[in-house]
């Protein structure tokens, strides 16, 4: 038990790195938690909103439900950007040079 604890911290803090990385990519904003919009990542400059997932199993139907709602929200208010639902290690996908390919 103690070590699949151990493993979900360690899948959650690759998750904020992440999202810290890409959060402070050139033109990106990191928004971290509690953000108004409740999403993770947004460019102005390139008018992208990014809903970051660390795994495909951490959204539940609910959960992801309520995170494409999230990203319908901004969208319906924000017409002109791009909204991104993104998944960095999605399960049963093959990995490749030039990112992934869904089994």
């Amino acid at each position: 038990m103690l070590k699949g604890v151990k493993e979900k911290q360690r899948q959650m803090k690759v998750g904020e790195i992440w999202q810290t990385v890409l959060g402070n990519y050139d033109g990106f904003i990191d928004l971290k938690v509690g953000h108004e919009t409740g999403l993770d990542i947004l460019s102005h400059t390139k008018k992208i909103a990014i809903e970051l997932k660390n795994r495909t199993n951490t959204d539940n139907a609910s959960s992801k439900k309520s995170n494409l709602d999230k990203l319908a929200n901004f969208k319906k208010n924000n017409p002109d950007y791009v909204c991104i639902y993104a998944n960095i290690n999605a399960e049963n996908e093959e990995k490749t040079l030039s990112g992934s390919i869904k089994k």
